[in-house]
């Protein structure tokens, strides 16, 4: 009956559907009555229709459950989906692909925190993320090899160096910056207000 309930993030997901994915925290009773919350939290991803209606349920227990074994810290921060169904999140400076069951199809470590993720109008994840010189850069997901491949070049910047990206069709993507909105041509890796 205290089930917190969250929603923590959305996606486009696979033919257009929708991706969301939910937080859920439950504190004890004792836990309401003192103030002092040490609650568990889980989470699931749920895929609905262009009418809203729901399609499916993943957990993500069991990754999280390994994740908080290892010691790491289970936060979901940034949801992207390819066409294939498959699901890309941002925990930290990790970044897990699950398949569209929730088995995990691969882990990449990044030396910096992850700030973003766009999925273009043909299906490829981009992530955003600070190099070793700490400088914002997006790099497209490779999954066949389970890495980024080479940054985009010219991406438009904000002042705190951290843009914010949405996919624009064709190939695009809009850039937001810090007092102007980007269209970046992803093909040609040039810009324009």
């Amino acid at each position: 009956d205290n089930e917190n309930v969250s929603l923590q993030s959305i996606c486009r997901y696979k033919d257009g559907f929708l991706g969301v994915v939910y937080r859920y925290v439950q504190p004890t009773q004792e836990e309401i009555d003192s103030g002092v919350y040490d609650v568990e939290s889980s989470y699931t991803i749920e895929t609905y229709d262009a009418d809203f209606n729901k399609l499916s349920t993943i957990s993500l227990d069991e990754l999280q459950k390994s994740i908080e074994d290892d010691g790491g810290y289970f936060y979901v921060q940034n949801v992207a989906a390819d066409d294939d169904g498959n699901v890309y999140m941002t925990l930290d400076s990790s970044l897990y692909v699950l398949d569209s069951n929730g088995a995990l199809k691969c882990k990449i470590d990044f030396e910096n925190w992850i700030n973003g993720m766009v999925t273009t109008s043909d299906g490829q994840v981009y992530v955003m993320y600070y190099n070793e010189q700490y400088e914002s850069v997006m790099a497209p997901v490779d999954l066949a090899a389970k890495a980024v491949g080479a940054a985009l070049e010219n991406l438009p910047t904000n002042n705190n160096g951290s843009p914010q990206a949405f996919p624009a069709g064709d190939g695009k993507i809009y850039v937001v910056g810090s007092t102007k909105l980007y269209l970046y041509d992803i093909a040609t890796q040039t810009s324009e207000e």
